[in-house]
């Protein structure tokens, strides 16, 4: 009978070894085998061309055409179904962007990609509305490190934020065009992010902001 319950009892002590180590497994065929690199197989368009002023947004397409013009930022389907390498992902906290030679840390917290590149010195001026805006916009950033004065730095110090959606297998990658106008100027471009629609609320009369929002759509192999 004693025998028969030591039996027992290494027998259960081996079935939760055996157990943990399923877990532990489990947990760890989750990450892919590095690296992985991500090809574009085509872009989405999440939204058309949208166009804010004065806390309000625009709808007349007449206007919004206007205001955007020949800006090649908002034809992004020019020359983008080429299939080619996007993102290689190093190491469960490392990635590469093909079209940039530096490293972006990153992290994954059900299923939204967060991309940091490494800290930037950038200037904000805060009188230059059009900068101000351009901030503002986007709706992941990094917080920004002020510089202390006497230094031959820019006036702060922050990381560029990339976002994408899905998994090492498919993945969105999220894009908006822009188009700021405002009496700091008028700035266009491209960024690996997304729209911010509470900024919408600090549009003055004197701001227009016109935005394009699309994903470009990656799978691996």
């Amino acid at each position: 009978m004693k025998s028969a319950s030591i039996f027992l009892i290494l027998f259960c002590i081996a079935l939760i070894i055996s157990s943990s180590s399923c877990k532990k497994n489990s947990g760890e065929s989750s990450l892919p085998s590095f690296p992985v690199t991500m090809y574009i197989t085509g872009v989405v368009d999440k939204s058309g061309a949208r166009m804010f002023t004065n806390k309000h947004e625009i709808f007349d397409t007449a206007i919004i055409n206007r205001f955007v013009g020949n800006s090649t930022f908002y034809k992004p389907h020019t020359g983008i179904f080429e299939e080619h390498d996007i993102i290689t992902f190093k190491s469960a906290d490392t990635a590469l962007f093909t079209w940039s030679s530096m490293k972006f840390s990153y992290t994954l917290q059900d299923n939204l990609y967060l991309f940091y590149s490494k800290e930037l010195s950038i200037q904000i001026n805060p009188f230059n509305r059009t900068a101000v805006l351009l901030d503002t916009t986007l709706k992941y950033r990094s917080p920004k490190i002020v510089v202390p004065a006497g230094t031959n730095l820019l006036n702060w110090l922050t990381k560029e934020v990339r976002v994408g959606r899905g998994n090492y297998s498919e993945m969105d990658l999220s894009v908006l065009s822009y188009k700021i106008s405002s009496n700091g100027g008028t700035y266009s471009g491209r960024l690996i992010n997304e729209f911010n629609e509470a900024a919408v609320s600090v549009y003055g009369p004197n701001d227009t902001v016109a935005v394009l929002s699309y994903v470009y759509r990656l799978r691996s192999r």
